[in-house]
């Protein structure tokens, strides 16, 4: 979680952590959380443009290519191109202040989960050689 820069290790790293955690193995919760959340910010996105353009004035049409350039219309456009992800990357370092997790956490959990496994199969080889 906070020690990779893709999605996908983010999830295997958040699923890995709950399985040393609880003992659950808990990937379809995991993946489908995050598709919830990442579809629900995706839909605000429409709900966020349109309110850009009408607070602009545009309650009746939309802006077409041939209108001309404000500064109200530049403002507003680098509000959202830039300080959305801003706020976005603020927001988040907030959140991942509180993640237990770190480089060093994380290869410790992954040494503990190798020893349940291995505990485990050993533990299975036993009962079928009896």
């Amino acid at each position: 979680m906070c020690i990779t820069t893709s999605n996908t290790s983010y999830m295997a790293d958040a699923i890995d952590f709950e399985l040393d955690r609880s003992g659950r193995y808990v990937p379809a919760v995991v993946s489908g959380t995050y598709s919830l959340v990442d579809k629900l910010i995706t839909s605000f996105a429409a709900v966020i443009a349109t309110g850009a353009v009408a607070l602009l004035g545009y309650t009746t049409t939309m802006p077409q290519p041939t209108d001309p350039c404000t500064s109200a219309i530049f403002w507003m456009t680098l509000s959202l191109k830039f300080g959305l992800p801003l706020i976005g990357w603020v927001i988040t370092l907030v959140a991942m202040r509180e993640c237990p997790l770190t480089k060093e956490e994380m290869v410790n959990v992954q040494k503990r989960i190798a020893e349940k496994k291995a505990a485990a199969q050993s533990e299975f080889y036993k009962k079928q050689l009896q």
